[in-house]
């Protein structure tokens, strides 16, 4: 009995019956969690967003300080700068996006019968049966008419969601800005803070695992921003020189898209490829040409000198990892999934190592 007490499948029985008892209690007690819940739910968009804009402005704070301005300084010069662009983009840029995605949707109806003219156009010239794609394309048709008819009777209901939306994104706007400014301002103490709460002997190990990190992801998510920026400006050039209807509109989802590892090229192609296919072939094919060459650019020239190492993961667990992701949480799932179970993966493999080692001096 003492022998079986001192065995790992005891220990492993004993953690396992744990993790099943605070699991099943967690379901009895969950209204006690439900405002944590509500909680962390109202922080966790403003610090996603901080998170992301500390590891783009960082590193030009640290350039800043490096030619002697102070961090104080560095950060509020930052800030003005950041909101000069906000200003631009939003009088800028926002007002041209808005008026295009209108567009397309007033368009709609004309993009799907153009759509179905051009695919059986096409299926006739090689002797292939398209009523199917015609009775799909009416299906199509209705149900859009159907969404239009929907929206338009639940303007009045919707309004209270839309009060709702404003709320949370005024939220965002205030905390986001202040959360950032903390982060910058005290951002390298924080790792400091954190190893206090570790055993003496663990901390050094700890604090390594901490900064390595820190430079994964401060690495990953500027590179990210600057592989996704130069996806959306030459896509939406490339859009703009072969008469692309809603240039800027489709770049910028290509660009966007981007962010996701391996799927995203394709999901930010798919708009511009049937809006073009609805026009001509022709008009699709140079689509596809414009794509292929802003991914070689991508590929060969930008991301090798911008995105430096990437995190460790194998091609095949990124899709199965995107493809879960995308089906818990959608997009910002499959955005987040990959630099998350990277770090994750990572502390697990340290941790391991640093208990492996501590059992070896403890044994000698």
């Amino acid at each position: 009995m003492n022998r079986f007490k001192e065995s790992k499948l005891f220990f492993w029985t004993i953690e396992l019956l744990a993790i099943f008892l605070l699991v099943w209690t967690g379901t009895k007690i969950s209204f006690v969690f439900y405002p944590i819940g509500a909680f962390f739910s109202v922080l966790f968009t403003p610090l996603i967003i901080a998170g992301f804009l500390y590891y783009l402005m960082n590193p030009l704070v640290e350039i800043l300080e490096k030619i002697r301005v102070k961090r104080m300084y560095a950060i509020l010069a930052l800030f003005g700068f950041v909101i000069f662009l906000a200003v631009i983009v939003l009088t800028k840029y926002i007002p041209i996006l808005v008026s295009q995605i209108n567009q397309l949707v007033l368009g709609f109806p004309e993009f799907l019968t153009n759509l179905q003219n051009t695919t059986i156009s096409l299926m006739d010239r090689f002797g292939l049966d398209d009523q199917t794609i015609q009775n799909a394309f009416a299906e199509w048709n209705v149900s859009f008419s159907e969404l239009i008819k929907n929206t338009f009777s639940n303007v009045s209901s919707g309004l209270t969601s839309f009060i709702g939306i404003i709320s949370r994104v005024t939220v965002v706007l205030i905390t986001a800005p202040a959360i950032l400014f903390f982060m910058l301002k005290e951002g390298d103490q924080f790792s400091q803070a954190v190893v206090k709460f570790f055993p003496e002997n663990f901390r050094k190990e700890a604090l390594d695992l901490f900064v390595k990190l820190n430079r994964t992801l401060s690495s990953y998510i500027t590179g990210q921003a600057l592989v996704c920026l130069y996806v959306g400006i030459f896509t939406t050039i490339g859009y703009f020189i072969i008469g692309m209807p809603y240039a800027l509109l489709l770049g910028t989802i290509a660009g966007v898209m981007d962010i996701i590892p391996y799927l995203g090229p394709w999901i930010g192609i798919a708009p511009a490829f049937f809006i073009a296919f609805s026009i001509s072939p022709l008009q699709a094919l140079l689509v596809v040409g414009v794509v292929l060459i802003v991914q070689l650019g991508e590929s060969y020239f930008v991301s090798p000198f911008v995105l430096g190492k990437h995190l460790k993961v194998h091609p095949l667990t990124i899709i199965l990892i995107l493809l879960v992701a995308g089906n818990i949480a959608g997009l910002m799932g499959m955005i987040l999934a990959i630099p998350v179970y990277a770090i994750s993966k990572e502390i697990l493999i340290n941790v391991y190592s640093i208990y492996q080692d501590h059992k070896k001096v403890n044994k000698a």
